[in-house]
């Protein structure tokens, strides 16, 4: 085994409310996920092995459901043009980007992170430039608050997908609220 990871059956806004009324001292905090602690998940790249010699577009999400929920709505377990692997949290390690890089075939990739993350995704969209064979690196921003790639419909993410832009370009003109 190289991990595992739980995951809460609790929703979100359960885990809101439980996280203030600890901060309340109120009760005892409840974590939404927990994953083995003795493993350096900065080398694993979830869905990796779906990736064929056929792959050609690769999306990139921050963890298992935003990729299963984009798998099911954009029909991926069955295109092999197109694939989509998750990391674990919102940043892409230079392990991870070596994977990919094995698969010379992949022309584009999307990086599709979760609303708000407007910081990370400049980051890690530049990094991914600079350390990809491929060089048509695009992000992807969700503009409706509060929401995951998982959590958009089929419309929604065929628009933020066609709405993606080039990373360097990104960087550039995208601000994230921060002065």
């Amino acid at each position: 085994m190289i991990a595992w990871m739980s995951r809460s059956r609790r929703d979100k806004v359960w885990h809101k409310r439980n996280l203030e009324r600890y901060k309340a001292g109120e009760c005892d905090l409840v974590l939404r996920y927990s994953n083995s602690s003795n493993t350096d998940f900065s080398k694993i790249l979830g869905g990796y092995n779906e990736i064929t010699d056929n792959t050609e577009s690769l999306i990139v999400v921050e963890g298992i459901m935003d990729k299963v929920n984009v798998d099911s709505k954009l029909g991926l377990l069955d295109n092999d043009f197109m694939k989509c692997v998750f990391t674990f949290g919102n940043k892409i390690s230079i392990e991870q980007m070596k994977l990919i890089n094995k698969h010379k075939n992949i022309t584009i990739i999307y990086l599709l992170y979760d609303y708000g993350t407007i910081r990370e995704s400049k980051h890690n969209g530049l990094m991914m430039l600079d350390n990809s064979n491929c060089k048509d690196v695009r992000v992807c921003e969700i503009k409706q608050e509060d929401k995951d790639p998982g959590d958009l419909s089929v419309d929604e993410l065929v628009e933020v997908l066609g709405n993606s832009i080039g990373s360097f370009e990104f960087n550039c003109s995208v601000v994230d609220g921060i002065e």
